[in-house]
């Protein structure tokens, strides 16, 4: 399936699962950011109905800075101090 540049549009960062071609696909998907999703998929159809999902065209300059600026925004590293990630302390059996 053909894969194209959506900008979500929605109001709440949310998820969606889609099969493709017997695989999964996990996309999330961020207000005013692009995500790639298959343009023949019956739910990229109806998100695009419904105005949640908008095409945005590979030559548009407009799209270079959303993919730009999608690009751009960094991890955020962990506090000073603190593991990237935390465990919880092991448990002394009694």
């Amino acid at each position: 399936m053909k894969m194209n540049t959506y900008k979500y549009t929605g109001a709440n960062t949310t998820g969606v699962t889609l099969e493709v071609n017997d695989e999964v696909l996990e996309v999330m998907l961020f207000p005013g950011r692009p995500a790639e999703l298959p343009e023949e998929h019956p739910w990229v159809k109806r998100m695009v109905r419904r105005g949640f999902l908008t095409l945005v065209e590979s030559g548009d300059a407009n799209s270079k800075k959303i993919n730009a600026k999608a690009e751009a925004v960094p991890a955020p590293e962990p506090a000073e101090g603190q593991a990237a990630l935390q465990t919880m302390p092991e448990q002394k059996e009694n």
